[in-house]
This record gives structure tokens, C-alpha cells and sequence, in this order.
């Protein structure tokens, strides 16, 4: 790639970590195997929350697990912040309900998203 790496200061590790994860992307694609980019699932994720709160639930999570690793500003995870806490009591993984009211602009988009329970 002829990187400039004398000096923090041109960026060469920023320009190698999102060539690296074009690359990656590409070879799945290649590959026939979908993937989707930290831009869309922080999308999706945002309009998680937003479902989960108007349902009146908490939806915990660690941000930094949430915040990728490049471009994370550029992201909507980025500019929130989210209640988190240990829990050492039993935790229950529930799916987003079928019979939720999507989000506008959600319609037909398949959820992957877990919320982490307290027991009743």
C-alpha cells in the first residue's frame, strides 16, 4: 500500500484499518456471504433503544462494545451514552417481540438484537 509509517501523523494506521475492513468485506461479498458494515448496525442498534424505550424497558449496554473501532464517531452509538451495570444475578436473553411496532423505516429489516432481562 506504500504507507507513509515514519509518523503517527500521517495516518497510516487509520488508512490501513479501513483498507483492511474494505478487504474483508469484499472477500465475504466474493464469497457470497452477506455481512453488514458498523455504520448500518449502529443504525439498527439506535433504533433498537429507541423501540425498547417507548415500550418503556431498559436496554443496558456497554459502550464500548457498541462503538467500532474506526469511524466511531461517525456513528450514533457514539453520541450516547447508555446505563450499564453488573449484575450478579441471573440475566435472561429476550428477542425483540414479533408483534413490536417497528420503527419508522424499519419495515422488513430482520433484528438480531438481545436485551438483557432482570427476572420478574
Amino acid at each position: 500500500m506504500r504507507l507513509d509509517t515514519s509518523r503517527p501523523d500521517t495516518l497510516w494506521a487509520d488508512r490501513a484499518a479501513i483498507e483492511l475492513t474494505r478487504a474483508v468485506h469484499h472477500s465475504f461479498a466474493a464469497a457470497g456471504v452477506r455481512v453488514s458494515d458498523h455504520h448500518t448496525e449502529a443504525q439498527l442498534f439506535a433504533r433498537h433503544v429507541a423501540r425498547e424505550e417507548r415500550a418503556g424497558r431498559e436496554c443496558p449496554a456497554d459502550w464500548s462494545w457498541l462503538v467500532p473501532p474506526i469511524s466511531g464517531g461517525l456513528t450514533s452509538t457514539f453520541h450516547r451514552y447508555y446505563d450499564f451495570h453488573e449484575s450478579s444475578g441471573p440475566q435472561f436473553f429476550r428477542p425483540v417481540a414479533a408483534d413490536q411496532d417497528p420503527a419508522p423505516g424499519d419495515a422488513g429489516v430482520e433484528q438480531s438484537f438481545l436485551c438483557v432481562m432482570p427476572p420478574d
